[in-house]
């Protein structure tokens, strides 16, 4: 590149956070939130847990073996090209043909796997609705990197007559290898400026003229549309072995197919197929996440109405980005699936009190994934879902009531069978003070057995006697509990917590205790190990009070541990060191405190 080009290089960091998947920070708060990805780097080569990065809700593989997980286990196939499980949604203040990117990652970095551009507003007019307005630049695998601050800098394809022009990126992450929680402080974004009204690329003129589609499932879903195409069919007898073979036979051969995309061309094939695959039966659970970009309400719809009428699982999470799936295509595509049981619709735009009306129409539905929906809805909607077992509606960002109390007692009295709910850091009325002792309330009065809860960020005014009804009831029952960050122990001492707690609740798996803000001993972990022998998980960040020996006896009582969370405790640096050799089956996380850091470097000193 001469000297002349370079300095036509535009360098730029995040001006807007515009969608993202999920954050691990509260409402109204700065720290380790999504929008800390805004502006350039405030932590430069400093490596290390900050509160002004960015940071999503999970990590790691533990999460995918919480207790709720074998209730709902993933839906359908999906693509080995497709493994992102966050995703955040970026605009920068002017459009570029993009030369480089780089992220600067503060702690445990090395779980991007995904960089989509979006040509919006740029050289794609808004009218054509036919294109796809996202396309993959680049796509590698997570990977576990050095513990060090890092900038990294995906390679962009080289800037050429096809290249398009954005200011919208969507970064897709899997942290699942990830040590620890991934935290992302800036993205920058180089390249060279696009005007308004600049001449589109010769390939951008043949896209639009053409009306080709961008997106190998946009082409197969629009294949889907066949019934046309049937009677033209040619069989050539001599050619046709599958004719002389059973129907069930060409059925079983048939179920071995996974993807979408090889069931459509199969579908394609022949009459014969084509009948099998739209059968009862046959098509029972489906994925549509890793077609996000490219399934439009029309779609939806019609493969509803054909394909889908009996499906009992259904993954529309991450779908109707930019608004190609509005609230009515959403409502009318479910409205055509009454056998549905698992419905999945996590991050989409199209939840709302409408679509959730049409979702009560599924009356066999047994879970329900809502989680981080960002548009308003009232949960009232769901009085009718009486066989609901699973509700996750964490981080939804505005829950609405309409005679708040009044129909909220109506609601879970409604979804007596309810045995998880998920309801953490979700921005609502309903869930501050007096509104959310009254759901717990609510929940040990109608339900009949709760297996697992998330408040976490939630049950900051929880009094002892509704906490103390709610783990009499359920406690037997209870496997996964999740109050982190939180006050609730501190409001009426940790002593009465343990002991009405630990001897209540001989079954439970996973417990967040997260930064409760409370002392735990030595005698409340012998508690522990002895009541709760079954335990698996543990969170305990930012816990005092106890020492070695309590974690020690811990670790000998819960056999089955697979997971400790002991950062920011009192447990030092060469503790932590000694746990780890010692209980090598279980993985322990220890992040240090600051002086526990200045202890050890004075001791290696």
């Amino acid at each position: 590149m001469s000297s002349g080009e370079e300095t036509l290089v535009k360098e730029q960091y995040v001006g807007a956070l515009t969608r993202y998947s999920s954050e691990y920070g509260s409402v109204n708060s700065h720290t380790y939130t999504a929008s800390n990805i805004v502006g350039p780097p405030s932590r430069l080569d400093d490596y290390g847990d900050h509160t002004s990065s960015l940071v999503f809700r999970t990590y790691g593989r533990f999460w995918n073996l919480l207790p709720y997980c074998r209730f709902i286990q993933p839906i359908g196939h999906q693509p080995d090209s497709f493994q992102s499980t966050d995703f955040i949604e970026i605009e920068y203040r002017e459009a570029v043909y993009p030369t480089d990117l780089r992220l600067f990652e503060t702690f445990c970095p090395g779980g991007l796997v995904r960089v989509l551009i979006s040509d919006y507003e740029t050289e794609i007019p808004k009218e054509t609705k036919h294109l796809s307005r996202w396309r993959v630049i680049w796509r590698g695998g997570a990977k576990i990197r050095k513990h060090k601050y890092d900038i990294f800098s995906p390679k962009l394809p080289k800037h050429s007559k096809r290249s398009i022009a954005t200011k919208r990126l969507r970064l897709e992450f899997n942290d699942q290898l990830s040590d620890y929680y991934h935290e992302l402080d800036a993205v920058q974004l180089i390249g060279y400026p696009w005007k308004k009204g600049t001449k589109a690329s010769q390939y951008l003129k043949q896209r639009i003229m053409k009306n080709v589609k961008v997106s190998v499932p946009i082409k197969m879903l629009e294949n889907l549309k066949i019934e046309d195409k049937r009677e033209h069919t040619i069989v050539h007898p001599e050619k046709a072995y599958f004719d002389g073979l059973p129907t069930e036979i060409i059925r079983m051969i048939l179920s071995n197919l996974e993807a979408l995309v090889d069931i459509a061309q199969a579908a394609l094939t022949c009459s014969s197929f084509y009948g099998i695959i739209t059968e009862a039966g046959f098509l029972t659970e489906l994925n549509l996440k890793p077609f996000y970009t490219s399934l439009k309400g029309d779609d939806l719809i019609h493969l509803s109405k054909t394909y889908f009428l009996h499906l009992t699982k259904l993954d529309l999470s991450w779908t109707g980005v930019d608004n190609i799936i509005t609230s009515a295509d959403a409502a009318n595509g479910v409205k055509y699936l009454p056998n549905l049981e698992d419905l999945r619709c996590r991050n989409c735009e199209f939840v709302s009190t409408f679509f959730l009306d049409a979702v009560a129409s599924c009356k066999q539905l047994k879970v329900l994934d809502l989680f981080n929906a960002p548009s308003p809805f009232d949960l009232c909607a769901l009085e009718p879902l009486v066989k609901l077992e699973y509700l996750d509606i964490s981080q939804c960002h505005n829950l609405t009531y309409k005679n708040q109390i009044s129909r909220q007692r109506t609601l879970f009295k409604s979804l007596s069978n309810l045995k998880w709910f998920l309801v953490g850091r979700t921005k609502s009325s309903m869930f501050i003070d007096e509104s959310f002792e009254q759901i717990v309330q609510d929940l040990t009065t109608y339900c009949k057995e709760i297996r697992g809860v998330n408040f976490w960020r939630q049950c900051n005014a929880l009094t002892y006697g509704v906490f103390h009804d709610f783990i009499e009831k359920f406690g037997q029952s209870l496997l996964y509990f999740d109050i982190g960050w939180s006050h609730l122990l501190q409001d009426y001492g940790s002593a009465r917590f343990w002991t009405d707690f630990t001897g209540s609740c001989p079954n439970l798996e996973f417990l967040a205790l997260t930064a409760i803000a409370a002392n735990i001993s030595d005698e409340n972990f012998s508690a522990f190990a002895r009541n709760c022998p079954k335990l698996q998980q543990l969170d305990l960040l930012g816990a005092r009070g106890f020492t070695v020996k309590g974690i020690q006896n811990l670790l000998r009582g819960c056999k089955d541990m697979i997971f400790l969370d002991l950062s920011y405790t009192s447990i030092d640096i060469e503790d932590a060191r000694k746990l780890k050799e010692e209980f090598v089956n279980c993985d322990i996380k220890h992040v240090p405190t600051m002086r526990h850091v200045s202890q050890s470097s004075s001791t290696s000193n």
